[in-house]
């Protein structure tokens, strides 16, 4: 049906060899013998044309990239890709409904994203991506040609200052986050290492291209320091979340 009311549409289902489960009158479940092998779902892509060609006509080449539960009796994960519009609200791009977060599903995910939407933007720029982080996906992202992948502040934040702790340590680590003058960087850093260096040395183990305005790319002029805007668009589904897959 998508295909059909969207032309050029990607939705594509990947299925698995699984044992068929067969229950007797009583409804327990039997083994039938010889055992037999029958698909079952596992994995399902979409993203609609429409939706696309708006993004790559419209939008920067900036989107990131979250993963949400499903709350069916199904159960899984949404794995999305979303962007940002000319009035920095989000856009959703694609996503897929897998059986978990990790390395193989997010392997999975970009590699159809890019078949639709391209490794670089139409207008040559390669592709900046925001994301929290997650489990198997830095290493994904490195696959797409001349990326740039920014990781999530908020994440970063919340991890140091679970470890370190204090409100001044917080505040220092914004300061940095958000500067973009290379000078100002480094002399926040220094104060940060005077104040702990326990948590600057946490701080410098994660490159500073990844979440410093002031050592970012300047290809795709966004300022975004955060993945708010794929959390609101896990905010915005989360009444369907509880439906089937189909639904």
């Amino acid at each position: 049906m998508i295909l059909h009311t969207n032309p050029g549409s990607a939705a594509i289902i990947q299925s698995e060899l699984a044992h068929e489960k067969i229950y007797n009158d009583e409804g327990d479940l039997v083994q039938s013998v010889p055992p037999v092998m029958k698909p079952r779902y596992k994995r399902m892509f979409v993203c609609y044309e429409g939706v696309k060609s708006g993004f790559l006509a419209g939008c920067r080449p900036f989107f990131g990239l979250d993963g949400c539960h499903l709350k069916s009796p199904y159960k899984g994960i949404l794995l999305a890709a979303v962007g940002l519009d000319a009035n920095l609200h989000f856009y959703p791009i694609s996503y897929a409904m897998v059986e978990a977060e990790n390395n193989d599903s997010w392997k999975w995910f970009i590699q159809h994203l890019m078949e639709k939407i391209g490794e670089r933007h139409p207008n040559g720029q390669p592709w900046c991506i925001m994301s929290d982080r997650q489990k198997g996906l830095i290493e994904v992202v490195t696959h797409i040609p001349d990326s740039h992948h920014r990781y999530c502040c908020f994440h970063i934040e919340r991890n140091m200052t679970k470890e370190f702790g204090t409100s001044e340590l917080k505040n220092m680590f914004w300061a940095v986050a958000e500067t973009g003058n290379v000078h100002t960087f480094q002399q926040i850093m220094d104060q940060i290492k005077e104040f702990n260096k326990n948590a600057y040395n946490w701080l410098t183990n994660i490159d500073a291209k990844h979440w410093s305005m002031s050592c970012f790319d300047t290809s795709s002029k966004v300022e975004h320091l955060t993945n708010n805007h794929v959390e609101s668009f896990n905010d915005w589904i989360d009444e369907v979340r509880f439906k089937p897959p189909i639904e």
